[in-house]
């Protein structure tokens, strides 16, 4: 009997006794003819084939030390890291052996027939000759090759198991609603129908649809129903319809139903640009009939951060930061000199946001803003330490004020432009339980809040400051929801390298402030972060940015509850991106990207793929 066929029966018996018996008898006398085999082709030819049966020798012990007795052996309780790795490691191993073993045989099981029958060919074993040798060594790669794919692909399906994770990769992303639409929907107190007027099996409505229907799982309150405009005339004129092509979202019922409409179009190739946007274009909608209408009014005349200007760096803009607000149903008003700044803040005006001043704010306006936060007023405060100023008489009214030196990290830091200056785009991750940070820390894993040259902040005592908002007998607590790690330092000279007078310390760059005062039934609130850019388009594309800011809005302008809606919240799109073309110093970046792996590869591969081929004509000859 050969080795061959030994070890396949002893593999079998292997099987039997461990899965279908449970008979450690027959398990034991399969992996003794096993070790029979692999002994036997030791003896008899010692080739490569000897290795894989001393392979399979290995995978079988790997796989006896994963049972009951083997741990105890190792000492490894139940789920311990060891255990799981034997859980993988012994399948893997003995598919591989397996495998690569029944390739080698079976090529030296022909190339024994072919002897066999040739009788030209000198006397002795087909594995003594180099020849079949490199042959049979050869088979056995290609099934070793053939069995790591297996393995990688079993792995790949294994982890995307565990973690669960979805990727759509399809053409109009238009089927998955992000978390702020389905925090709105969660939010609705009152039934909302969303009609799609499209006619029966019409292509844009099979894209849309399934958008909708995702959204309905979130809450009973909301329905889906489709309807063709030529046969609701009563309803599409009430609603100013003139055709198909629209979704339209109904809140209420009689004379006090109010509308949001959506134009989508039915030619496909026209709605593919709304199709894209369909996340953000129902936030706006939705927002704009379920949620109350809000103010915020930003200060000018400090040279504050700006929208829908000319700015070309991306921190200067705040574009993407006032869309979002316009989504949520949020006016943006202006409030300066002109509107009464040094005065009064208008009345009815619930919040208002200072972003970045590069110019210092007039006494009065500081008083004006101090009053207007100890009446129960809002105010957000984005402030540079870089700033001429900026707003430090405001930040003492608050108890705080900004730590000097810039915020630099050698390690806790988001690389950009490979230099230097990443140093100073230093991020935060620890979020305590306040609900500024409630949706940061909910997706800690994933979310971190980023800085640009940002400063810290720290606690003082508002007595005696002019002015102060606890200084006319109100009280004034402050509460820093996040921080960074401890490998973090304020750069005072501005060259970014650590001296020693730059300790490395957790740095707190945000503080939330709730001031109480006896003439207000209501708390005033303000949030301060200690960058006048975290709103800029350049930070608010990262994840913790933006949910910062939703929260940071939804604290001010109310109690932020766990199934309330992020004011600002991020949307699904398809939008094109422009291509910003590398600067100078990042083209050899680009090219080792675009060619310096691709070639390499590629010249391995050639290479290889030649000497197989001398190897041919050589076997040949």
């Amino acid at each position: 009997m050969t080795p061959a066929v030994l070890s396949a029966i002893g593999l079998l018996l292997v099987l039997v006794g461990e899965r279908v018996l449970s008979a450690s008898w027959l398990t034991y006398f399969g992996v003794a003819l096993c070790v029979v085999a692999a002994a036997l082709r030791l003896v008899r030819t010692r080739s490569v084939l000897s290795f894989g049966h001393l392979g399979l020798l290995l995978a079988l012990g790997l796989y006896g030390l994963r049972t009951e007795h083997g741990l105890d052996l190792l000492g490894l309780p139940p789920g311990h890291l060891g255990e799981r790795t034997l859980a993988i490691l012994a399948p893997a191993a003995l598919l591989l052996a397996i495998v690569a073993l029944a390739f080698g045989e079976r090529a030296a099981f022909v190339l024994r027939s072919v002897d066999a029958r040739d009788a030209s060919r000198s006397a002795g074993s087909p594995a003594d000759d180099a020849s079949v040798r490199r042959r049979v060594r050869d088979a056995m790669l290609r099934g070793l090759a053939l069995g790591l794919a297996v393995v990688f692909v079993v792995s790949l399906d294994v982890a995307a198991r565990a973690r669960d994770v979805r990727v759509d990769l399809s053409f109009l992303r238009v089927t998955e609603p992000s978390e702020t639409s389905r925090r709105l929907v969660r939010s609705l107190e009152e039934d909302v129908r969303v009609m799609l007027f499209y006619p029966e099996g019409h292509e844009v409505a099979g894209r849309v649809r399934p958008y909708f229907d995702a959204l309905a799982t979130e809450s009973p309150r909301l329905s889906i129903e489709r309807l063709d405009h030529a046969l609701a005339p009563e309803l599409a004129e009430r609603l100013r319809l003139t055709g198909n092509g629209y979704v339209v979202m109904l809140l209420g019922e009689g004379d006090a139903m109010q509308s949001e409409s959506v134009e989508l179009g039915l030619d496909l190739a026209s709605a593919r640009p709304r199709l894209r946007t369909l996340d953000g274009r129902f936030q706006e909608a939705f927002a704009r009939l379920t949620q109350p209408r809000r103010e915020v009014a930003l200060t000018v005349g400090h040279t504050e951060r700006s929208h829908g200007g000319s700015e070309a760096d991306p921190a200067e803009r705040l574009d993407r930061f006032v869309v979002a607000l316009r989504r949520a149903n949020i006016q943006v008003t202006t409030l300066g000199l002109a509107q009464g700044l040094a005065q009064e803040v208008p009345r009815g005006t619930p919040l208002v946001a200072v972003l970045g001043p590069r110019e210092p704010f007039a006494p009065e306006e500081i008083e004006t803003l101090l009053r207007f936060v100890r009446g129960g007023g809002r105010l957000l405060v984005l402030v540079d330490h870089e700033a001429d100023g900026g707003a430090d008489g405001l930040l003492a009214g608050l108890g705080l004020r900004l730590r000097p030196g810039i915020l630099a990290s050698e390690t806790s830091l988001v690389a950009r432009d490979r230099e230097l200056s990443d140093r100073a785009r230093v991020f935060a991750s620890r979020f305590s339980d306040h609900p500024l940070v409630i949706s940061a820390r909910a997706d800690s894993g994933r979310s971190a809040v980023v800085f640009h040259r940002g400063a810290a902040l720290e606690e003082v005592a508002t007595d005696g400051v002019d002015g102060a908002a606890g200084s006319t007998g109100s009280t004034v607590e402050v509460v820093f929801p996040a921080r960074t790690a401890e490998d973090v330092w304020r750069d005072l000279d501005g060259d970014l390298e650590r001296d020693e007078d730059e300790p490395l310390e957790a740095q707190r760059a945000i503080a939330a402030v709730t001031v109480r005062a006896p003439s207000s039934s209501r708390p005033g609130r303000a949030v301060v972060i200690g960058d006048g850019s975290f709103a800029g388009d350049d930070l608010l594309g990262y994840r913790g940015n933006f949910r910062v800011l939703g929260d940071a809005l939804g604290w001010l302008l109310g109690d932020l509850g766990e199934e309330r809606p992020a004011i600002v919240g991020a949307t699904t799109s398809e939008e094109d991106v422009p291509v910003e073309h590398a600067p100078e110093d990042e083209r050899l970046w680009l090219w080792l990207g675009s060619l310096g792996v691709p070639l390499p590869l590629a010249a391995m591969g050639l290479a290889m793929a030649l000497r197989q081929r001398r190897r041919k004509r050589e076997a040949d000859a």
